[in-house]
């Protein structure tokens, strides 16, 4: 029972992290068009979004990938995946143990 409340808490931090992608991102200047880095708590796509001639401070978000380079860091999502996993069973192993110390 426990091993699939851990899967599940695993899956649900695959799928925030990746959500983290659509998250609006501050740009000043031209020159961090050039990589522009996207995604939580560790940026793990860097996107240059060069061709385009906005006003700055200007919101940006991550692209198409076909219209514009980006690459991705393997290693700094898998970083993300688990810092919010780590996180997230703390913090239900704690409120389990709250309850738990509660009822008696």
């Amino acid at each position: 029972m426990i091993f699939y409340a851990y899967v599940l808490v695993l899956v649900l931090s695959v799928l925030f992290v990746l959500g983290t992608v659509f998250l609006p991102i501050t740009v000043y200047s031209p020159t961090d068009l050039l990589a522009v880095h996207i995604g939580w708590p560790l940026a793990f796509i860097i996107q240059n979004q060069r061709p385009y001639a906005p006003s700055f401070p200007w919101q940006t978000r991550l692209y198409s990938v076909w219209e514009n380079q980006i690459q991705i860091l393997w290693l700094q999502l898998f970083f993300n995946i688990a810092i919010v996993f780590g996180v997230t069973s703390l913090a239900i192993n704690y409120l389990v143990i709250l309850v738990k110390t509660n009822k008696r």
